[in-house]
This record gives structure tokens, sequence and C-alpha cells, in this order.
């Protein structure tokens, strides 16, 4: 008999090993006070902690000239409720949740403070499943999956602004001398490649930023420029 759970670990690309630690992680509360079974909070807890830890490492790979505070800023987006619904939408997790029979009326499978928690038990529930052979390999994969794509949302709203400009009214106004963008290297095919670009002011190399086009290369340059700097940067 085929799992009830089954297209939600397709949508995943991970298929449980113990059928149990799926189903913790899908039980809401109100379904576990009726049905006196094990809920999903203690796998949330976890799974937090999981999410948190492999986001960093993400950010902290594919942004290296950012500072810690800009590297906060991009995790805070990705792990706030609003994106972990976001996610959880995109994989119909809320189709496999066990609800009780209130919560089950009141819309439950659509709120997102239910799609966001049980999203964060589901990678705690991946971590235990798959602990003794694979354990955090398993969650680094999925987390991979899962934010990858948001990743580049969450920079769009500081591709939107010309940190460029932002740099050269700075360096300006602080008489810091002339701004020079250097292609370090190219990686990649031609239909898929990457740029990396080095960023010098008054000769002082103050960062360097891989990007899909020199000129988004360049802005990420900018802005670990103008974190390195401790420079206002418009938000």
């Amino acid at each position: 008999m085929e799992s009830p759970f089954f297209e939600l670990e397709n949508q995943l690309g991970y298929h449980f090993l113990e059928p149990k630690f799926l189903e913790q992680a899908l039980t809401h509360k109100s379904y576990a006070h009726e049905h006196h079974c094990p809920h999903n909070e203690r796998l949330e807890f976890l799974g937090d902690a999981i999410l948190q830890c492999m986001i960093s490492q993400l950010l902290f790979d594919a942004y290296p000239d950012l500072a810690e505070g800009m590297l906060s800023k991009f995790r805070a987006a990705l792990v706030s409720e609003e994106a972990l619904a976001d996610v959880a939408q995109e994989i119909n997790l809320g189709a496999a949740l066990r609800l009780g029979h209130g919560e089950e009326l009141g819309g439950g499978r659509n709120k997102r403070s239910i799609l966001s928690d049980a999203l964060e038990a589901l990678l705690a529930a991946s971590f235990l499943d798959s602990r003794e052979t694979q354990g955090l390999a398993t969650s680094r994969a999925l987390v991979r999956r899962l934010f990858e794509p948001k990743m580049e949302s969450a920079e769009s709203r500081f591709k939107q602004i010309d940190h460029k400009t932002d740099l050269q009214e700075w360096v300006q106004k602080n008489k810091l001398g002339e701004i020079l963008y250097t292609a370090i290297e190219e990686r990649g095919p031609d239909h898929d490649k990457e740029f990396l670009m080095a960023l010098q002011v008054g000769g002082v190399e103050y960062g360097r930023a891989w990007g899909t086009s020199k000129k988004r290369a360049e802005q990420k340059a900018a802005i670990a420029a103008l974190e390195r700097m401790g420079a206002p940067r418009n938000e």
C-alpha cells in the first residue's frame, strides 16, 4: 500500500526509512490531543537549530566577503515564518498535515504558522531518520534543495539597490581614492557562467564576489566593501 506521504517525499527528494519520524513531523498538537499520539513541537525545536546551521553554512559559502551583519540579515530573511511557509506551500506540505477536527475546519492546512513549524519539524525528522548513515549530509542536501532558490530571492532585495553608487558616494565623501573593479576568474559552461570580480579602493582590495554576470558580481563586491568600511547603505 502506498504511503499517504509518498507525494511529499517525492517533493522533498527524500524517502524515509522510518515512517514514524515523518508522521510525527506532520502531526499538529490538535491531532495529537484527539488521538493521544506524539506531536511535532519537539521536532520543531530540533529542526529550527538544524535549519539555522545549514542556512548559515550556505550563506557563508556563497558570500565569502560579506560581513557578519549582512549574513545575519540574509539568514533572518530566509528562516522567517513567511519564508518557511512559502517553501512549505511550494511542496504542498499542508495536504499531508495531520490536524485535529477543529483545526481542520479552521483552515489549518493553510495557516502560515502551522506550515512553517511543520517544515522545521520535517527537517528534524529527516535528520533523525538518516543519522545512522548520513545525518547532517541529508539535512544539508534537503535545505539546499528547498532554500537555494530562496537565497536568490532574498538577494534580489539588495540587487534592486545600487550599492556601487552608495560606495562611490562614500569613497568620494571620504576622499579614499579611486575605485577599481577587476575580473579575476570565470567558471562554468557558456550557458551558465559565473564571474569573480575584485574591488579595490585606493589600491587596497576590499572584497571579491561571484555573480552570474559581471555587473551582479560588482554589486555583491560593493556590498562587501561597504560592510568592511562600516559605511551606511540604503536598504
